[in-house]
């Protein structure tokens, strides 16, 4: 990315203060998955604007994210295992 952005900011920037009238709503975030990765995480934060907190409808959403090999659709797996595994 061409701008410098202060993520450790963005990331700092609580779920209580965020103004959700300001945020961009998921729905309306669009990433093309044939580009590249990189070309992709930069596509979110500049439709995002803040990678860490996001809105869906009247909801706000704060994203913490890990340097792993294991993606998204992985870790939803384990979790619905482990959650039958309770019941």
């Amino acid at each position: 990315m061409s701008e410098t952005i202060d993520l450790q900011a963005m990331r700092d920037v609580g779920l209580l203060q965020a103004d959700k009238d300001t945020l961009a709503d998921l729905k309306d975030i669009s990433i093309d998955r044939t580009k590249p990765a990189e070309e992709r995480v930069e596509d979110y934060i500049r439709q995002a604007g803040n990678p860490f907190l996001v809105r869906c409808g009247d909801y706000v959403l704060k994203f913490g994210y890990m340097d792993t090999e294991k993606g998204m659709d992985d870790r939803m797996a384990e979790y619905i295992a482990k959650m039958a595994k309770l019941r």
